[in-house]
């Protein structure tokens, strides 16, 4: 028998083991909220957050101004970092949290009485809640103790950052969401949420970078460019993965186009003008029918006088409308062409070719 070992009682059960550490303050780390029988704990997950050994499109300004902020406030504050899935929230959260050296809890599910938990923490700490819509119900409708779809309202979390539970210590809420939509009651109040930062998708210049970092044979990036211009969104998790096809392969082609895990572009036509140099309407759905009007791009009006084939017809722009016909001088008249769109994604420069 282990002399080390005693009899450790939780309430009215008795276990046989090593007597538990006791400290003070907790250590900086990540731990998950959990909850039992006996009431919360901590689990210590890691004792930082694992990083990429290298990060790009590194958001070091606001990071910068996260950890200062931090510093310089004697009250809670909350970031929300909000966009598209590998956009690079999670990477900034966790960049955040490993600069400041606080303990970090992770809360993954809701929990009632969460709040007098957090009150008892005697020490600054990171409350870090990863894609939150998952937990909370982002509805303005539901009720404060309504559950909807198993989640309860976000009226709890708002709770909890208002600092209606205070401790004299301080509190950084760090929140992630992949929702575009996000109720009133977290949006333009930056006494609950200070900062809140967009992510969208890579810029080209961060593209170049880890094509040229991941590819090895580099006579291959022009045509994993050509492949990426045509995807809906680029993320670091994309590019990266296309750079593996092609190192693994040897090749760029699009013989796995069809079967990777990526959504394209859907193919569209514009408007051109005869000389090439004015986008009218960069995506035209309608069919040309002399008679018809439509809006364009810049907000003017057009009609069209005639139609000289399929791909090409003569519009008047800015028309007025006076009773019941269009009034214009033939000096007005503009030959207008139906092109195919290349898909392109907004990263990239668009390039027009001539329906035939």
């Amino acid at each position: 028998m282990n002399m080390d070992n005693k009899w450790v009682q939780n309430g009215n059960d008795f276990s046989f083991g090593s007597l538990p550490k006791i400290s003070d303050t907790l250590s900086s780390g990540v731990y998950e909220l959990k909850e039992s029988k006996f009431g919360f704990f901590l689990s210590l997950v890691s004792d930082e957050f694992t990083l990429p050994e290298k990060i790009y499109d590194n958001e070091s300004a606001l990071i910068s101004r996260v950890e200062t902020t931090f510093k310089g406030f004697d009250k809670n504050f909350g970031i929300l970092l909000k966009g598209i899935k590998g956009g690079g929230k999670t990477i900034t959260a966790k960049q955040i949290c490993n600069n400041l050296k606080l303990p970090v809890i992770l809360v993954n599910e809701h929990y009632d009485n969460m709040g007098s938990f957090i009150n008892s923490i005697s020490q600054d700490v990171i409350l870090f809640f990863d894609e939150f819509e998952k937990t909370y119900s982002l509805s303005s409708y539901q009720q404060d103790d309504e559950e909807i779809n198993g989640k309860k309202s976000i009226a709890n979390l708002l709770t909890l950052m208002d600092g209606v539970f205070t401790s004299g210590h301080k509190r950084l809420f760090i929140l992630t969401t992949n929702e575009d939509y996000l109720p009133d009651a977290i949006m333009s109040r930056p006494s609950r949420i200070r900062y809140s930062k967009d992510f969208t998708d890579l810029p080209l210049d961060s593209i170049m970078l880890i094509l040229e970092d991941s590819v090895k044979n580099k006579s291959l990036i022009p045509g994993l460019v050509a492949l990426l211009k045509e995807l809906e969104i680029v993320t670091v998790d994309i590019v990266k993965s296309f750079a593996e096809e092609a190192n693994l392969y040897g090749k760029v082609d699009k013989d796995f186009f069809s079967i990777f895990n990526v959504k394209r572009i859907e193919q569209k036509n514009s408007l051109i003008s005869e000389d090439n140099k004015e986008v009218i309407c960069e995506t035209f759905k309608m069919i040309p029918k002399v008679g018809f009007s439509f809006y364009g791009d810049n907000d003017m009006a057009y009609y069209i006088v005639n139609t000289e084939s399929k791909n090409k017809f003569t519009v008047v722009e800015n028309i007025n409308w006076k009773g019941s016909a269009y009034k214009y001088d033939a000096k007005e008249l503009k030959v207008v062409n139906i092109v195919k769109s290349t898909p392109h994604h907004r990263s990239f420069s668009p390039t027009l070719d001539m329906v035939i």
